[in-house]
C-alpha cells in the first residue's frame, strides 16, 4: 500500500500543472523592439522594408484576460538613432467609431471618449513605473499624447511629444493600422542602447456596441492604468 502511495505522489508531481498546460507558448510579455538604419517612412503598411525585421507581439484578449473573437491585434516595433516606432493591426468585426473632425493637424485631448483608438504606455524609468507616457491613434489619424503621473492621478494633455502618427484602414480585409514615431527625447531618460528594458502596455479601446477593450497584457481589472502588469520592451 505503502508503494502505491508512492508511485501515485510521484505521478502526481509529474503531471504538468493546469496553468502550464493551458498557457498559450506564443504568449510573451517581452516585445523586442529591433534596431533599423535603413529608409523609413510614415506610411503605415507592414510590408514596408523597415518592419520586416521589427520585434512584434499578437493578442486578442480584454484586460481580464478573456478571449475576444475577430480582434486580433498585432503590434510591431523598432528603433532608430533618434525614433522608437510602432505599428498596429488592429483586427475589427463590422464597424468602427471615429469621432468627429477627423484630422491629424492636432491634438484630440480624451480621443478615447469618441473613437475607438490604439494606444501605447510607455514607463522608460524603472525606478518609478507609475510615471509614464500614453499615446493614442484613432482609425481616422487623429491623436493624443500625454504625461501620466499615477501616484497624483494626474494625465496632463498638454505635455506634447513631438510624435508623429498616421492610420489607415483596409476594409476588405477588416484590418486598420496605426503608426506612431515617438521621439526618444521625449521620454526624458537617456537614450536606450542594446539590451536596455522599459515597461509598456498595448490597448484598443472600442465603442462597439457593445463597448469592448482589447488588452497586450491583462491588467485584472476595469482599468488600463496598473502599471505594475506592464509588459516589457527589450532593445535590441
Amino acid at each position: 500500500m505503502r508503494t502505491l502511495a508512492v508511485c501515485c505522489v510521484i505521478a502526481f508531481l509529474l503531471l504538468p500543472s493546469v496553468s502550464s498546460a493551458q498557457r498559450d507558448p506564443k504568449q510573451t510579455n517581452v516585445i523586442q523592439a529591433t534596431f533599423y538604419s535603413g529608409p523609413t517612412s510614415y506610411e503605415p503598411k507592414p510590408e514596408h522594408p523597415m518592419w520586416k525585421k521589427a520585434g512584434s507581439v499578437t493578442f486578442q484578449h480584454d484586460a481580464i484576460g478573456d478571449p475576444l473573437v475577430d480582434h486580433r491585434t498585432t503590434v510591431r516595433a523598432l528603433w532608430t538613432s533618434d525614433t522608437l516606432w510602432l505599428l498596429f493591426a488592429c483586427g475589427y468585426d463590422d464597424k468602427l467609431t471615429i469621432g468627429p473632425d477627423a484630422q491629424s493637424a492636432k491634438e484630440t485631448n480624451k480621443l478615447w471618449e469618441v473613437s475607438d483608438v490604439a494606444e501605447a504606455f510607455i514607463a522608460p524609468n524603472l525606478d518609478d513605473i507609475t510615471r509614464y507616457k500614453e499615446f493614442q491613434v484613432s482609425p481616422g489619424s487623429q491623436w493624443v499624447d500625454l504625461d501620466i503621473n499615477r501616484t497624483t492621478k494626474n494625465h496632463d494633455a498638454s505635455w506634447n511629444s513631438g510624435f508623429r502618427s498616421a492610420a489607415r484602414i483596409d476594409q476588405e480585409k477588416h484590418i486598420w493600422y496605426a503608426l506612431m514615431a515617438i521621439p526618444l527625447k521625449a521620454f526624458g531618460v537617456p537614450t536606450p542602447t542594446p539590451g536596455a528594458r522599459w515597461r509598456l502596455n498595448f490597448f484598443r479601446s472600442e465603442f462597439g456596441p457593445p463597448r469592448r477593450s482589447v488588452v497586450w497584457q491583462p491588467t485584472h481589472e476595469r482599468n488600463f492604468h496598473v502599471p505594475d502588469r506592464f509588459g516589457w520592451m527589450e532593445f535590441k
